[in-house]
């Protein structure tokens, strides 16, 4: 937050940052400047314009000044002034007597006129103006008994109201009392006066023979009579001619000075229209909400601005001696035109509109520019807030532009330049360009010119003359941006960010918000916020933009924005961050969070992506048997049951399309029915074009473009160009379309720092203070969880559950429970669509033989170890069982109480050294005994690839076609076999007579799996494999298998 102090000691700045926990009151305010500022005592200005002790400032103000950047205005006296403190008028409004200056190169300067006086200069003074015809101590200016006195060059002389000062290039003008706001800006009445026809101008022939005639009659009847009474009456013809010719005198008079009439009429509306420096200076001591005027007609119905607007701003040059164009109803010759020119022939303002295409040339010399150039740009800036129109600067010596205001679609906006040759402008911009460099050429037929040098100008094909230019140094643009429009100084923009324009306070109370009707989230903190309810706007939101325009720090805030008002049963998240975790991991450990699934592994997103989907059907069987319609009548109906809405984030769509199509059907069924069901997309991408398909596209409520790389994208996603324009070093603004409703603009907010202390600290442009301010996400993440437990808000059952372990063995497992008689515990299953994740037993004489399809590296000897160990105990091979061993590879230890043969009454065990036919032939002779005794037989074997292959004693039969017809030919009752091996298991002949089978791919290559089926993703560790069976056909389902303890 920044404040404003004036009346600090001379040195101190007076623009203070705030950071760290940020005052809620005025007291806490106070107490905070008392302990960095001992012995003052502050006041603060209310937005109502009254001026109270800081400590009753009330808190509206105090968040105000919190969520916009303009400064809050504090006064600083010190203590022993402070008497009445405690007293409402303990500071004064302001000051009764101003001084502002109205023309040069240091207009706008408003300095209060006190009882003591006050020195006007140029470097002695206590009011300096940058004006080199002042002297350094030019005079002084102080308060008589009844008048204001000018003491100059020894004497002393009375300042006459109402009349300007003027000193050098300066006017000083003195103004008594409250200011007024500016008007807002208005359509600018042209520059042309129409009086009507002037006066018929009499035939001067006529009348001289009119008058003529009579009296040469009369003197030839004088003559030939005598009778000189004949003269008089010819005399009456002469005084009727003197008669017509007074009264054309006086009709040209009248018209004259209706002209003039006019003209005053036209030049005060015109110097309405658009204010000088002067003007801007006290609209700052004004108590008007809209101090700047921004407010266009017709800004309260929500209209917008009239068409005579939208040709472009109109800027104030100076003031100036002007002939008004005469608009004549009937033609008149130029001689007619030059005798009422100077009755429309006045000082007017000197003001200009800069249309679209239009040029604007200012010439002069650098200091003289440099100071238009300031107010120029103040104006500019006034107007893109108030029109939406935008302003590009363009330095000497760079060939990029620098956006300074975003422009809304159609409406345009003007560049400024200085130095070499004019900018080019966008179409529909217009071009103001200043130089001081000598002119060439004269502007062309569509340009205008200000010449500082010979203080004339031609605007709009009128030519000014005795021009008072006008301009304001760069400490009085600071003031005056920062005072009125509430922006920074532009030229330290971006260097400076004011962390109470970008930080939003996080409560610390419990979320306890209700999300059955509304899901509301605030975006921003601009003076009316903008706030996207997931609800009412939605029920879906796209987020676009380009690398670097901020879309995962708006989702981010849009996530954290609703978990911090919401507890975990009312609003719940499923992450699907396809930048590889950089994006949602660090929400992972917020209670909201059910699952946060990355592109690292692609089966986590479709595991989730197949729960959300289970989620989808087990709620609409759920408002089904409740006979409820939507998401908010089963919430009424059933207050008590944790039933969240699932906000369903992306970050990086187009990742997730490319690499599973399967997801587009899955998100166009949650974007059809999840209005209804209460799930919600929140899909982030860098471009929408081929990443959200049509049906998806149609259920979007809202969508919100950050910076895009083209317009024609910028189009597509908000049906303007706006997005197009927005800075490429201003990551966070954005532009949102909600339904048929306008285009909005808005900055995302991020999260002020949780700290428990505050810092006041003078702020400069170059500081980085701001960020410091900003709170990490961790941090957030862990206020709201600690908030939620301290609260003991129930966490709903999550719709995606965990991941399965990397390692996992049945007999550590706590949660295994022990199997039943015949079952062998193989591993722990994950169905997300059941949502259930449960331990796989197998029973070798129910369910058939079963298969490890895989390497070594992939776990099998750690599985086969494993089954061993279980298959070892009595509730697996007992009585008249019998279990027969055939390690291949070497991996089973051998048992200690088997004799070296690997032959006893109950068992057969062959280790890798002893597998020849001879071997073979033998345990073949015993499998065949015991068959026709009927007994259990269970045969495991390992490294299949060594044992299938070799031919038993006495026949040509290899010991694969042997078993596949032991197999065949008997019950599963009787005989069964767990058999681990690689790619000639998986291609053998066995495999058609094994029911359950195991795929492990960690460690095997693509030509071990060209035999494999389709299969689910899985996460790539050993002992991962994918199950099918007749419970779980293709593409299976994933399962981590037990493994031994080592």
């Amino acid at each position: 937050m920044l404040v404003r102090i004036l009346g600090l000691n001379d040195g101190q700045p007076a623009l203070w940052e705030v950071s760290g926990r940020l005052p809620a009151s005025g007291a806490e305010l106070e107490q905070v400047l008392t302990e960095h500022l001992p012995g003052m005592a502050f006041g603060a200005r209310t937005r109502t314009g009254l001026t109270v002790p800081l400590h009753r400032l009330p808190g509206e103000d105090i968040c105000r000044a919190r969520r916009t950047s303009r400064p809050l205005q504090i006064v600083a006296r010190p203590h022993r002034d402070a008497r009445d403190h405690h007293s409402a008028r303990s500071a004064d409004d302001g000051p009764e007597l101003v001084l502002v200056t109205r023309a040069g190169a240091d207009s706008g300067r408003l300095v209060p006129l006190a009882r003591a006086g006050l020195t006007v200069g140029r470097s002695s003074a206590q009011m300096r103006i940058a004006d080199p015809c002042l002297s350094a101590l030019h005079l002084r200016v102080a308060l008589g008994n009844e008048d204001v006195l000018i003491h100059q060059d020894g004497t002393v002389r009375p300042w006459i109201p109402g009349t300007p000062l003027c000193l050098g290039e300066t006017e000083l003008h003195l103004v008594r009392g409250s200011s007024a706001p500016l008007r807002p800006a208005g359509p600018l009445p042209p520059l042309r006066v129409a009086p009507g026809p002037p006066p018929a101008r009499p035939s001067w022939a006529l009348q001289a023979v009119m008058a003529l005639s009579p009296l040469l009659i009369g003197v030839v009847m004088a003559v030939v009579t005598g009778h000189w009474y004949f003269l008089l009456f010819s005399s009456v013809s002469v005084l009727v001619a003197a008669v017509l010719w007074h009264q054309h005198r006086r009709a040209q008079s009248d018209f004259g000075r209706s002209i003039s009439e006019l003209t005053d009429r036209l030049v005060m509306a015109r110097g309405r229209s658009v204010p000088d420096p002067a003007d801007v200076a006290l609209a700052c001591r004004s108590i008007d909400p809209d101090r700047c005027g921004l407010r266009h007609p017709g800004a309260e119905s929500g209209s917008a601005p009239s068409g005579d607007e939208e040709s472009g701003p109109v800027l104030h040059w100076g003031h100036a001696t002007v002939t008004v164009p005469l608009d004549l109803a009937s033609p008149s010759s130029a001689r007619t035109r030059q005798k009422l020119d100077p009755w429309s022939t006045t000082r007017a303002p000197a003001v200009s509109p800069i249309g679209p295409g239009h040029l604007t040339v200012v010439r002069g010399r650098p200091a003289e520019v440099e100071a238009v150039l300031h107010w120029v740009l103040l104006q500019l800036l006034r107007d893109a807030q108030s029109s939406g129109r935008g302003v590009l600067l363009r330095r000497e010596g760079q060939d990029r532009h620098e956006l300074m205001a975003a422009a809304e679609v159609g409406r345009g906006g003007t560049v400024l330049s200085w130095g070499g040759s004019p900018a080019t402008a966008p179409p529909g911009w217009g071009t103001v360009h200043l130089t001081s460099s000598p002119a060439k050429d004269p502007p062309g037929a569509q340009g205008d010119l200000v010449n500082l040098d010979n203080a004339t100008a031609r605007l709009e094909g009128v030519t000014y003359s005795q021009l008072q230019w006008a301009g304001i140094s760069s400490a009085t643009l600071d003031w005056m941006s920062d005072e009125l429009l509430g922006v920074p100084l532009p030229t330290h923009r971006q260097n400076c960010t004011s962390p109470a324009a970008e930080l939003m306070q996080v409560s610390a109370a419990p979320p306890q918000g209700s999300a059955v009707q509304s899901l509301p989230v605030q975006l921003d903190l601009a003076e009316e916020p903008t706030v996207l309810d997931l609800v009412a706007d939605g029920p879906h939101v796209l987020v676009a933009g380009t690398t670097g325009s901020g879309k995962s720090e708006l989702v981010l805030s849009v996530l954290m924005g609703l978990a911090s008002r919401h507890g975990p049963a009312e609003v719940s998240f499923i992450l699907l961050d396809f930048k590889g975790g950089s994006s949602f991991s660090v929400l992972d450990a917020l209670p909201h969070t059910m699952s946060v699934e990355t592109n690292l592994t692609g089966a986590t997103s479709m595991r989730a992506l197949d729960a959300l989907s289970a989620e989808l059907h087990r709620r609409e069987r759920l408002f089904l048997d409740a006979h409820v319609p939507d998401y908010p009548a089963y919430r009424a109906r059933h207050p008590a049951q944790d039933l969240p809405r699932l906000i369903v984030a992306v970050d990086e769509l187009r990742v997730l399309v490319d690499e599973h199509p399967h997801a587009s059907s899955v998100l166009m069924r949650l974007a059809a029915t999840g209005r209804s069901l209460g799930f919600h997309l929140l899909l982030a991408t860098q471009r929408a074009q081929g990443a959200v398909g049509p049906d998806v596209r149609s259920n979007m409520g809202t969508v919100i473009s950050l910076r895009t790389a083209s317009e024609q994208e910028s189009w597509d996603l908000v049906g303007s160009a706006a997005a197009a324009a927005i800075p490429a070093d201003e990551p966070g603004r954005a532009v949102m379309r909600r339904g048929g409703r306008a285009v909005e603009r808005f900055r995302t907010a991020r999260f002020a720092a949780l700290s428990s202390t505050t810092t006041l600290r003078p702020w400069h442009p170059q500081s980085t203070g701001g960020d410091a301010s900003v709170a990490s996400w961790p941090e957030l993440v862990e206020h709201v969880s600690t908030l939620c437990r301290s609260a003991g808000l129930p966490r709903p059952e999550p719709v995606v559950l965990p991941g399965l372990p990397d390692r996992w063995s049945a007999s550590a497992s706590p949660n295994n429970q022990a199997p039943r008689p015949g079952e062998v515990p193989l591993g722990l299953v994950d169905e997300p669509r059941h949502r259930r994740q449960q331990v796989h037993a197998w029973r070798p004489f129910h369910d058939g033989p079963a298969a490890w399809i895989g390497t070594e590296a992939g776990g099998l000897p750690a599985v086969a170890r494993a089954l061993l160990d279980q298959m070892g105990q009595d509730h697996v091979t007992s009585g008249s069982s019998h279990l027969v061993i055939l390690d291949g590879g070497g991996w089973l230890p051998r048992p200690a109480h088997r004799s070296p043969s690997g032959c006893d009454s109950k068992d057969l065990w062959l280790s890798q050294d002893d597998l020849d036919p001879d071997a073979l032939g033998r345990i073949w002779e015993r499998l065949s005994a015991w068959r026709e005794d009927g007994d259990q037989v269970l045969i495991v074997a390992t490294q299949w690839g060594r044992i299938a292959g070799q031919r038993t004693a006495g026949t040509f039969e290899t010991f694969e076609e042997r078993l596949a017809t032991l197999l065949r030919d008997s019950p599963s009752r009787l005989i069964s076999a767990a058999v681990f091996g690689g790619r000639e298991l998986a291609g053998g002949r066995l495999l058609g007579l094994i029911p359950t089978r195991f795929h492990v791919p960690y460690g095997t290559t693509p030509e071990h799996r060209m035999v494999w089926p389709s299969l689910i993703p899985v996460h790539e560790v050993p002992a991962r494999a994918v199950l099918i069976d007749p419970d779980h056909p293709a593409p299976g389902v994933a399962v981590q298998l037990s493994v031994a303890e080592p």
